[in-house]
């Protein structure tokens, strides 16, 4: 049992922010990630090869890691002030 609480605790600390406060950021982050690697595997495994990336999803991936270090950056700007 302890070790299921420890899981959702994990869980939890990958949806927050530093100061433990709940991210949004990162859920949407996540959830966006996961439809394309569905999307990516689904069509990896009925074509039975690896195929490029679309550009849009090449374009949004990069995008939310950009906007992520951007954010966290601000934040580190705003602290240091």
């Amino acid at each position: 049992m302890e070790w299921i609480k420890a899981q959702i605790e994990w869980l939890k600390s990958i949806f927050s922010e530093a100061s433990g406060k709940a991210s949004i950021k990162r859920l949407i982050m996540f959830i966006i990630t996961i439809a394309f690697l569905h999307a990516y595997t689904r069509i990896a495994v009925d074509s039975k090869e690896l195929v490029d990336i679309p550009q849009n999803w090449s374009f949004l991936l990069a995008g939310i890691l950009g906007l992520g270090i951007l954010g966290n950056h601000v934040n580190q700007q705003k602290k240091g002030e």
